[in-house]
C-alpha cells in the first residue's frame, strides 16, 4: 500500500465522525436544544482523551536491530531534544521549513486552504440564511459531505495515487477545486450545492492527502511526526483566521464572494504550478 493510500484510509476515521456527528447533533439540537448538543460534544471529547491515553502506545513502531541506536546515541538524542525544546520547538519548525519541498507544500496548503476555511466556517450561517435549512437538515448536509469524504479517502485517493505521480495529482486537484468554486459562484439552492460539493470534496481531499504524503517523504523517519504536526498546525492556523475573514466577506459581498475568492486563488496557484511547479516539487 502506497503512503498516500494509507494516509487516505487513515483519514476515513475523521470522515466517519463528520457523517455521524452532524446527524446526531442535528437531532439533539432539534429535540433537546443547543446546550444539550454542546454537552454531548464535550462528553465525547473527554471520552476520546481517555481512550487515547488508554490504548495508544508510546512507540507505534518496533525498530529493527539495525535501526536501534546505541546507548550513547540514545542519551545524546534525548539531550538534544531537551535542548531544542522537544515537540514544541521553534527551532525544529524552522528546520522543517528550510526544506524546500516542505516549505513549498505548506505555502500551497495555506493559500488554497484559506478559501475553503472561509467557506467551511461560514456554511452553517449560510445554510440557515441563504438556503433556509433547519438545524437537522444542516446536519444531513454535513453528513452527506462526510460520506463523500469517506468514499474519496477510502477508495478514490488510493486508485489515483497508484496511477499518477504526486506532482500530477497536486496540479490536477487544484484545477478541480478551482472548477468547483466557479460552479459554487452560481449556486442558488441546496440541491445545486449538493452536486457542486462533489468535485470540491474530491479535489480538496486529494490535495490534503497528497501534500501530507509528499511532506513525510521529504524528511527523515524521525522527523515524520514533526512534519505531520506542522501540517495539522497549518490547518489550525487557517481555521483561526477564516471565520473573521468569512464574516466580513459575507456581510459586505454575500454568499457568491466565497466562490469567486476560491476560483481566483486556486486558479492562480494552478497556473503557478504548471509554470514553475516542476522546479519546486
Amino acid at each position: 500500500m502506497c503512503r498516500a493510500d494509507a494516509l487516505g484510509k487513515l483519514g476515513v476515521s475523521y470522515a466517519i465522525g463528520m457523517v455521524i456527528g452532524p446527524f446526531i447533533g442535528g437531532l439533539i439540537t432539534k429535540n433537546y436544544g443547543e446546550q444539550s448538543a454542546a454537552f454531548f460534544a464535550a462528553f465525547f471529547s473527554c471520552l476520546s482523551i481517555i481512550l487515547a491515553f488508554s490504548f495508544i502506545p508510546g512507540n507505534t513502531k518496533a525498530m529493527s536491530k539495525e535501526e536501534k541506536p546505541a546507548a550513547d546515541d540514545t542519551i545524546q538524542t534525548e539531550n538534544t531534544e531537551k535542548k531544542d525544546g522537544g515537540v514544541f520547538s521553534v527551532k525544529k519548525i524552522l528546520h522543517l521549513l528550510k526544506i524546500p519541498t516542505v516549505f513549498f507544500l505548506i505555502v500551497v496548503k495555506v493559500i488554497t486552504g484559506i478559501p475553503f476555511g472561509i467557506f467551511q466556517s461560514m456554511f452553517s450561517l449560510v445554510s440557515m440564511e441563504f438556503f433556509k435549512l433547519e438545524p437537522q437538515q444542516n446536519g444531513f448536509v454535513m453528513s452527506y459531505v462526510g460520506g463523500l469524504s469517506i468514499i474519496v479517502q477510502g477508495l478514490i485517493v488510493g486508485v489515483l495515487s497508484r496511477r499518477f505521480s504526486e506532482a500530477v495529482l497536486l496540479r490536477s486537484s487544484i484545477c478541480v477545486i478551482a472548477l468547483a468554486y466557479a460552479l459554487l459562484y452560481v449556486v442558488t439552492d441546496i440541491y445545486q450545492f449538493c452536486v457542486v460539493i462533489i468535485p470540491m470534496v474530491v479535489g480538496g481531499t486529494t490535495l490534503n492527502v497528497i501534500t501530507t504524503s509528499a511532506m513525510t517523504k521529504s524528511v527523515v523517519i524521525k522527523e515524520t511526526g514533526a512534519v505531520l504536526g506542522l501540517s495539522m498546525a497549518t490547518n489550525s492556523l487557517i481555521r483561526t483566521v477564516s471565520p473573521t475573514l468569512g464574516s466580513i466577506m459575507y456581510k459586505h459581498y454575500g454568499w457568491p464572494s466565497f466562490g469567486l475568492l476560491g476560483l481566483v486563488v486556486n486558479a492562480a496557484v494552478a497556473v503557478f504550478l504548471f509554470i514553475h511547479g516542476k522546479e519546486t516539487f
